[in-house]
């Protein structure tokens, strides 16, 4: 189709550096920072306008530091702290699939 849909970079053989995947219409859906083949730094994740859906922090390939997911209007339907891949403050469940975030907030 002719269309980016990633851009990564590799040394020596492992995923390095920013990694960024692309929608069909050329937003970014995920960027993500990258260091000796594992998720090492800030990723976050966009929908197909732009907008925030998630920020997490890794280390060394695992959970490290908060994570949080957004509905579409910017509220955080889910908030936690992980240290080395273990949830240690926070963490209420997303919804479950297909049910709106309105319905799932509490009002």
């Amino acid at each position: 189709m002719g269309k980016l849909q990633r851009v990564l970079t590799y040394v020596d053989g492992k995923q390095t550096g920013t990694y960024v995947w692309y929608y069909s219409n050329g937003k970014k859906q995920t960027v993500e920072a990258w260091a000796d083949g594992q998720k090492h730094g800030v990723s976050r994740g966009f929908d197909e306008h732009g907008v925030p859906r998630f920020e997490a922090g890794y280390e060394q390939g695992q959970l490290h530091g908060w994570k949080r997911e957004l509905c579409p209007d910017g509220r955080p339907f889910f908030k936690g702290r992980y240290e080395r891949g273990t949830l240690v403050e926070g963490g209420e469940l997303p919804p479950p699939d297909k049910i709106p975030c309105s319905d799932w907030m509490p009002k």
